[in-house]
């Protein structure tokens, strides 16, 4: 889209035509660029979406249909809009596209061109873009400049060679290049594009519904099971605490001491005050010397004191080694 290479391009073209074939005499560059270019609406909807932050949502969707006017009365209605935006940035890239061959490229009411002519051109430059690569097949890359050029010069010929034979014959050296096959694909591609947001649109709405029914289900299933408690007289557990509910309902739980976590543990589960009176009964003051027997239960009680707090099962053994050296004496 740059002038320069537009208005070159003009001036090549004023001295290979065939006045006989085009019927212009003495042409301008204008004159025939207009008849022959076409500016790529990919390159264009770019420098549009460059002013996206600029201007309203309404205002670039409006923007977007310049490629499209239909006449010169909706460019001319076109004009004065893009003026009374006040906006500088979106007139200075009006103001571009109004320039000399630009706007007859884009928009076919400003071209010269015929209807099928229009019709039949491409409007974007992919099929040129893909020559780069096919161009760097023959003639390599990261060449100086006078190589890059001549070989690209020899390919040229090549190729034009190439389509000389190609008209002589009749016979396409890819059968599936013509312009017939190129536009059977871009229609196949174009209807495919349109059909993918379609088939997720309905695949996201068979899932929404799914989800729904999934919903309903659950809720239903909840309202038939209360249904089916009542019906069988069935009311709700209340649980039951050790101690007297609070004004909460919430009771803490109670923890047992260490003392009475150790006497719940213990495999002797016999008390100091019951053994000792045993003991006693059995070894009556009478048959045991005195000094003996308060000796031998000073130790008894002294061992059980020392060890209460080492294991649970001192005080017993204590008082039971008592007994065994109170029966042997």
């Amino acid at each position: 889209m740059e002038l320069a290479e537009l208005q070159a391009a003009g001036e090549s073209f004023k001295h290979s035509h065939d006045p006989d074939y085009t019927g212009l005499v003495d042409p301008t560059a204008k004159d025939i660029m207009k008849r022959v270019s076409r500016i790529c609406h990919v390159h264009c909807k770019r420098g549009v979406d460059n002013l996206k932050n600029k201007v309203t949502p309404d205002q670039y969707q409006q923007l977007l249909t310049f490629m499209h006017l239909p006449s010169k009365t909706a460019i001319d209605d076109f004009t004065q809009w893009v003026e009374g935006l006040g906006n500088r940035r979106v007139k200075a890239w009006w103001d571009h596209k109004r320039q000399l061959f630009i706007l007859s490229g884009i928009v076919q009411c400003c071209s010269a061109m015929t209807s099928e002519s229009w019709t039949i051109t491409n409007s974007t430059t992919n099929m040129n873009e893909a020559q780069h690569a096919w161009t760097n097949k023959f003639t390599g890359m990261k060449l100086s400049l006078l190589e890059a050029i001549l070989m690209a010069q020899k390919l040229d010929f090549d190729t034009l060679k190439d389509v000389q034979v190609s008209l002589q014959s009749g016979i396409l050296r890819n059968n599936r290049s013509t312009f017939f096959e190129r536009t059977s694909h871009n229609v196949i591609r174009r209807a495919n594009k349109a059909n993918k947001p379609k088939a997720k649109q309905a695949h996201n709405d068979t899932v929404s519904d799914l989800r729904r029914r999934v919903a309903e289900a659950e809720a239903n299933t909840k309202k038939l099971k209360g249904a089916l408690r009542e019906a069988n007289g069935n009311k709700p557990r209340v649980r039951k605490h050790a101690a007297e509910s609070s004004s909460s309902g919430r009771v803490a739980v109670v923890q047992q001491s260490r003392s009475q976590a150790r006497i719940a543990a213990n495999p002797y589960p016999v008390h100091h005050e019951a053994t000792t009176s045993l003991l006693l009964e059995r070894n009556s003051p009478d048959s045991i010397p005195q000094s003996l027997g308060i000796q031998a239960l000073n130790t008894a009680s002294s061992s059980a004191l020392s060890h209460s707090t080492s294991s649970p099962y001192s005080d017993a053994r204590s008082i039971h080694r008592c007994a065994f050296d109170l029966n042997i004496r």
